[in-house]
């Protein structure tokens, strides 16, 4: 189907993540049309008041903000090439999961079209998609943002500008979820494996957490604050004392089973002990260089 009137929101890409940002969108009474390289998946949206379209340029050419959400960034290249981007009719929101690099070389390839072009990362699962607690990070012109940011609120509570550099937020994506959450997780079940191996109950582990958590808290906002004033030294435990932690720790933990994120956090502590850091806070670790 094409069509002729202009729209509010298109949709390119209706798996999971594109289908939920469609659905939410036609609830909050927008306008959307969705277009996906299989069109039984769009077909699921008709009933929920979407339009299906044939052509992926109908997306590009007839809505206020085209919204890509597909697998990969060359997925995203290759829509692109089937276009006249003098045809644009809006703003291209590119949600689509990628490299901070990626983000920049779309914006450039924008730019030199006279497109407008917003990238960003969708830190949530589908089914928080229309809720509060959902977050997408936008990255891009402040201009734009502001001239979208409601229908991106509206499909995202929690979402968030966070800088004109357009790669800004997939490397919050990368730094957030991938290097804190996912090792995080990875980190808290290897411990849940071991502490049950060794008779702890899963009760026992959920009284804690909340102390736990708060203690976890804390300690992120003042390593922020270190980092945000380069102050390092303290009267609390220095890196030294948990280089020796976490050996301790290592040691019991490695002979019952994988140990993966305490050895790769005690060798950690070596190196930035290895490099005169000994008797500084935690959070002198940002000072270490990459290897």
């Amino acid at each position: 189907m094409e069509v002729t009137n202009q729209l509010d929101v298109a949709v390119i890409g209706c798996g999971n993540m594109g289908s939920a940002i469609a659905r939410v969108a036609l609830e909050k009474q927008y306008s959307v049309a969705v277009w996906n390289r299989s069109p039984e998946r769009g077909m699921r949206l008709v009933d929920a008041g979407a339009t299906v379209l044939t052509e992926v340029r109908s997306a590009f050419e007839n809505a206020d903000l085209t919204i890509v959400c597909v697998s990969t960034t060359d997925d995203v290249r290759a829509l692109l090439a089937q276009i006249d981007p003098a045809r644009i009719a809006g703003t291209i929101l590119n949600l689509t999961s990628g490299l901070p690099d990626e983000a920049n070389e779309l914006a450039a390839w924008s730019a030199e079209h006279g497109v407008p072009y917003l990238d960003g990362a969708i830190l949530c699962f589908p089914e928080q998609i229309g809720s509060a607690e959902a977050r997408i990070l936008v990255a891009g012109p402040e201009q734009l943002w502001t001239a979208h940011s409601d229908i991106v609120r509206a499909l995202a509570g929690g979402a968030l500008h966070v800088g004109a550099v357009h790669g800004a937020a997939n490397v919050m994506d990368a730094g957030l979820v991938g290097a804190f959450y996912m090792s995080s997780m990875v980190a808290f079940i290897e411990a849940t494996r071991y502490m049950g191996n060794a008779g702890v109950s899963t009760d026992a582990l959920r009284s804690l957490l909340p102390h736990t958590l708060d203690q976890f808290s804390e300690e992120i906002h003042d390593i922020l604050n270190r980092v945000d004033t380069g102050t390092f030294a303290t009267e609390r435990a220095t890196l030294t004392v948990y280089q020796e932690a976490g050996r301790t720790f290592l040691d019991t933990m490695a002979p019952h089973g994988p140990a993966t994120m305490i050895r790769a956090t005690t060798g950690v502590f070596d190196r930035a002990v290895a490099a005169g850091l000994a008797n500084e806070d935690l959070a002198a670790v940002v000072k270490l260089s990459a290897e």
